[in-house]
């Protein structure tokens, strides 16, 4: 918490808040809900791709709309609609929609005999978790993992180490150390915690199923054998000699904290982290950001931060000055933030060597609405993005569609499957390469 306090500066709106919010937006258009997202990026000389994005967040409905002018190809709205038992296809914008359900697909394979049911069955499992996955899903993981690795975290790690001395003043400390032997032991316990997690095992499972598929791992291979092969191998494992960490606190509040790792990968080598801001002047915080490695040399690579807040939550300004460390010389690099809050309107504009970022927000994240807006142009290179968000605005209309079937509703007819074949394929001439789970 303490760290978290010295990064985000309480109420002050800086940089990482700017990461934070548009992290935070980008969130809330992958919650359940009707979300809207239109895309434009411009090449100089070679015209616009412009991408719409409709969804209802719920894993049931989805449809997606590309369409511009990109290096003398014009491509025509072209849609893709698809919920977890079909998909439906509008090539260059003709409002015919090629429907597909995955059931038929799997029948029509199967009868002509391009491939046996098991097969044609984990296809259409790939087909159906590459369109419909959800952040819901992603969530549920993560969880799972955070709560293994609660779990097994070693305790007694850190302690008390009362009134210290530190860039010239005296705070209260509180330090973790972590020698190379609990860490990898820490490693085999997580590794043992996931794999006996009931969520995440089954995920395991299926991403081990799927390589054995794709010839990616011998059909022998056994997960449980691997990684008692690989703990064994985790048991002589060289990471640090030492890990040290120590945030310094003001009271109650945490000014700063710094790192150090000690022999890195068994090497003659360190890397050092220092995060520290000074109290409030009449309005004005100065920060330090530093993380450095130093190799068996002493050669430094890493960046160091240095920056300075001025205004209040509602229009300010933060002057930073970024420098990057590449072992020999050091590259300088000035940054600008201007934050300001208009009524329900936001504006945040960061300037790096002359080249601005702007981002503008009307509502809230937190809220059941809002748009927000992102563009920048660098070196004649243009790109906007809108995001639009509303809870309430649930509905994606399910298109009209033209069933490639042959009546029977058994399975595809060779001609029809000739079709969408020659359809997939066109639009993958004229759009690029499809994503590999559909190709494949």
């Amino acid at each position: 918490n303490g760290m978290e306090d010295v990064l985000t500066l309480e109420e002050q709106y800086t940089m990482l808040d700017l990461a934070q919010d548009i992290t935070g937006e980008l969130g809330a258009f992958g919650k359940e809900g009707g979300s809207k997202l239109s895309a434009q990026v411009t090449v100089p000389g070679e015209g616009t791709i412009d991408l719409d994005l409709g969804l209802k967040r719920d894993g049931k409905e989805h449809l997606i709309t590309l369409q511009g002018d990109l290096l003398g190809v014009s491509l025509e709205p072209t849609k893709l609609y698809f919920d977890t038992k079909q998909a439906a296809l509008d090539l260059l914008g003709s409002d015919q929609f090629f429907s597909v359900k995955y059931a038929d697909l799997v029948k029509s394979l199967v009868a002509s005999e391009a491939m046996s049911e098991t097969e044609a069955g984990k296809l259409r499992d790939l087909l159906v978790e590459s369109l419909t996955e959800t952040r819901d899903m992603t969530e549920e993981l993560q969880e799972a993992f955070r709560d293994c690795a609660e779990e097994v975290i070693p305790e007694k790690l850190g302690k008390k180490d009362g009134k210290t001395e530190w860039a010239g003043d005296t705070y209260t400390a509180y330090t973790l150390r972590l020698d190379n032997e609990t860490a990898v032991q820490f490693l085999r316990d997580l590794g043992d915690a996931v794999l006996a997690d009931k969520t995440l095992r089954p995920y395991i499972n299926d991403a081990v199923e799927t390589a054995k598929l794709r010839g990616e791992l011998p059909e022998d291979f056994d997960l449980n054998t691997a990684w008692a092969d690989l703990k064994l191998e985790l048991s002589s494992l060289q990471l640090f000699n030492g890990l040290k960490l120590t945030a310094y606190f003001d009271g109650k509040t945490c000014v700063g904290f710094e790192g150090k790792v000690t022999n890195l990968m068994g090497e003659r080598a360190d890397v050092n982290v220092t995060v520290r801001h000074t109290p409030d002047e009449d309005g004005v915080y100065d920060r330090v950001l530093e993380a450095v490695y130093i190799d068996s040399r002493n050669r430094e690579y890493g960046l160091r931060y240095k920056g300075t807040w001025t205004g209040n939550d509602l229009d300010c300004t933060e002057d930073g000055v970024l420098t990057l460390r590449d072992g020999g010389s050091n590259q300088v690099i000035p940054l600008t933030l201007r934050h300001t809050v208009e009524k329900d309107l936001t504006t945040d504009r960061l300037t790096v060597r002359g080249v601005t970022f702007e981002h503008r927000r009307e509502g809230s994240y937190t809220a059941k609405k809002f748009t927000a807006e992102y563009s920048c142009n660098v070196l004649g290179y243009g790109a906007q993005l809108e995001l639009s968000y509303n809870k309430s605005d649930d509905r994606v209309s399910a298109p009209k569609s033209t069933v490639l079937t042959d009546g029977s509703a058994e399975f595809f007819d060779k001609e029809a499957l000739k079709k969408l074949e020659t359809v997939l394929y066109d639009l993958q001439k004229t759009a690029g390469r499809l994503e590999d789970k559909l190709d494949f």
